[in-house]
């Protein structure tokens, strides 16, 4: 069974992943005209390669952290996705 704390670990990994992908990876699948599920197959993989890389780094990055502190920072992510997803709109 999964404590508070576990579980804002993981929500705190997934919201970097989903930040980098969204700045960085998505572009350019979206550059390469992938369709929404070619990109979705590509994103799967990614997440479950970089879990299984980065995962105990991870854990071990944000041992010292507080709860509050992951939470400002997860919110900061969904802020900076926001960010860069209306400026990428607005780009277009």
């Amino acid at each position: 069974m999964a404590t508070f704390r576990d579980d804002l670990i993981q929500a705190h990994f997934e919201a970097h992943l989903d930040l980098r992908w969204v700045t960085d990876l998505e572009p350019k699948f979206k550059a390469a005209q992938l369709d929404a599920a070619e990109m979705e197959e590509y994103r799967e993989a990614w997440r479950g390669h970089t879990e299984n890389r980065d995962w105990d780094w991870w854990l071990d990055k944000v041992k010292g952290m507080s709860s509050a502190a992951l939470q400002r920072d997860i919110a900061e992510c969904h802020t900076a996705i926001e960010t860069f997803r209306n400026s990428s709109e607005t780009d277009r």
